[in-house]
């Protein structure tokens, strides 16, 4: 379903609406959002906190999965967080420069600016 919609803007917000977007693409393909609204730091605790979602590691992470690096947890150095759907060659997520559904990052470069940058942990969750 994801990437059908690749190019698409699923947000109302395109500086902060990747937890938006991504919320929209688990409402299309699954019936339900994921949850959180349009924030990262909420919905790491529905990812977390439910029976719907597994956490995995990146050496695991399969297409489907969610990608996410929460607001609140990093070092100051970049303003928000981040989240994406793994994808068969990259990570499916918003841009904050059109606010459209791009494959931009992968989970090296994802982790390599997120974590190595922001200080953001990288942290993978499976639908169930």
């Amino acid at each position: 379903m994801a990437a059908v919609n690749v190019g698409n803007k699923l947000c109302t917000d395109p500086i902060l609406g990747c937890a938006e977007t991504v919320n929209a693409i688990f409402k299309m393909a699954l019936g339900a959002p994921i949850g959180g609204g349009s924030s990262t730091m909420l919905m790491l605790p529905f990812l977390k906190d439910t029976t719907r979602f597994s956490e995995t590691t990146p050496a695991l992470a399969l297409p489907g999965d969610v990608i996410i690096s929460p607001t609140g947890f990093g070092n100051g150095k970049l303003d928000h967080g981040h989240v994406g759907i793994i994808a068969k060659y990259g990570i499916l997520s918003n841009s904050s420069a059109d606010g459209r559904l791009h494959e931009v990052y992968d989970i090296d470069t994802w982790t390599k600016y997120y974590h190595g940058v922001g200080g953001f942990p990288v942290r993978i969750f499976r639908v169930l």
